[in-house]
């Protein structure tokens, strides 16, 4: 008898770890049918839903050019600190409807962006962005400075196209140094 009772208690458990051992296999199976249905050539799927956007942010949302205005938001600081999300060299991954994105917030604080450093895109995203929004504003690059020439000679380069392209009246000075 205590035989018995103990198979058919050892069934039962067996039986429970199997239907819960279903239940977390469909539950994966469906995250990651539902991660991928989702992510799966979002910036396509974009592209279809908004045919008119041109730029995406990094997380592939579709970036307007239109400055909607926030009330809580002032211009009162002389200017402000910026580099853009995902700007770390050599992980470039930053987008220029990111940019945009924060310069469309920036802009109702401050006419001034300082910016940290010339890798990725850095200083060329802000002023497009800044063109594109049709904004009176100017930046104040800057060189990152360290132990590696290679690292002064590739900013320093991107710096003196950055004022080619887009002229010396829209940098308000240039910063040189390693905080």
């Amino acid at each position: 008898d205590w035989l018995r009772s103990q198979q058919q208690s050892s069934r039962k458990h067996r039986i429970k770890v199997t239907i819960i051992g279903i239940i977390i296999l469909a539950a994966v199976i469906g995250g990651v049918a539902y991660f991928i249905k989702n992510s799966n050539n979002n910036y396509l799927i974009n592209s279809k839903k908004f045919p008119n956007a041109k730029y995406f942010t990094w997380d592939k949302r579709p970036v307007n050019l239109t400055i909607i205005p926030n009330t809580a938001y002032k211009k009162v600081f002389y200017g402000m600190n910026y580099g853009p999300v995902n700007a770390s060299y050599p992980w470039c991954s930053n987008t220029l409807g990111d940019v945009i994105e924060d310069v469309k917030l920036i802009s109702q604080l401050t006419n001034r962006i300082r910016l940290y450093g010339m890798d990725c895109n850095m200083a060329d995203y802000t002023m497009e962005a800044i063109v594109k929004l049709k904004l009176n504003m100017t930046i104040v690059p800057t060189i990152w400075v360290d132990d590696n020439d290679t690292t002064y000679q590739r900013q320093s380069d991107i710096l003196f196209n950055l004022i080619k392209k887009y002229g010396e009246d829209r940098i308000d000075g240039i910063s040189v140094g390693n905080e």
